[in-house]
């Protein structure tokens, strides 16, 4: 009986064995990506703004919305 209950004892505090393996992992940026950081009602806001961001260093640019879709197309 006492083999018994030492063997239980000891194959319960066993450890698992632990598998080890290399992972490498490769960043890719497939493309450049765009942030809209501002809106603007008027292109000379929107101009401002461009200004304020490339004397930060920043690359901005402007773009103007596309026209408005017309109901009932």
């Amino acid at each position: 009986m006492a083999v018994f209950v030492y063997q239980t004892i000891a194959y319960l505090n066993a450890p698992e064995p632990v598998i080890r393996t290399e992972t490498v992992i490769e960043e890719r940026v497939p493309r450049p990506f765009t942030i809209q950081v501002a809106a603007y009602l008027t292109d000379t806001h929107a101009k401002e703004y461009v200004a304020r961001l490339t004397n930060q260093a920043w690359t901005p640019e402007s773009s103007k919305p596309p026209p408005a879709a017309k109901p009932g197309i």
